[in-house]
């Protein structure tokens, strides 16, 4: 499969979404953003993405996020600091993500971050120190 139908926007009582290992996913419809009763994003070995809808951050029921192995993201939505019932963001292996939005700050409910072989992230946001609530945080194979 390499594309989401935008209908699936219309399924607002929807609490998981796992698009576990769909490799060649390329993109994601804008309408993932009406998806407001949505706890759990899994976008596991997703590595065809290059990129997430702004409306991601409309998400605010979310509590975990997993884009583990999304191996061509360059770049995550500025929005994601709106989702601040987030407990777990998972970017382990997102090889080609250079920047992480300053707006993570924002997400105080935050117990795990896995930024584990982020190879081409530089720095980390400065609001990084915000995350009180934090106890996991995995930078093993880093630049920064």
């Amino acid at each position: 499969m390499t594309t989401l139908p935008e209908g699936l926007g219309n399924l607002t009582s929807l609490t998981k979404l796992d698009l576990w290992e769909c490799s060649r996913l390329t993109t994601l419809p804008e309408g993932l953003g009406n998806l407001t009763s949505l706890t759990k994003l899994d976008l596991w070995e997703c590595s065809s993405l290059t990129t997430l809808p702004e409306g991601l951050g409309n998400l605010t029921s979310l509590t975990k996020l997993d884009l583990w192995e999304c191996s061509h993201l360059t770049t995550l939505p500025e929005g994601l600091g709106n989702l601040t019932s987030l407990t777990e963001l998972d970017l382990w292996e997102c090889s080609h993500l250079t920047t992480s939005p300053e707006g993570l700050g924002n997400l105080t409910s935050l117990t795990e971050i896995d930024l584990w072989k982020c190879s081409h992230l530089t720095t980390l946001p400065e609001g990084l120190g915000n995350l009180t609530s934090l106890t996991e945080l995995y930078l093993a194979d880093e630049q920064v």
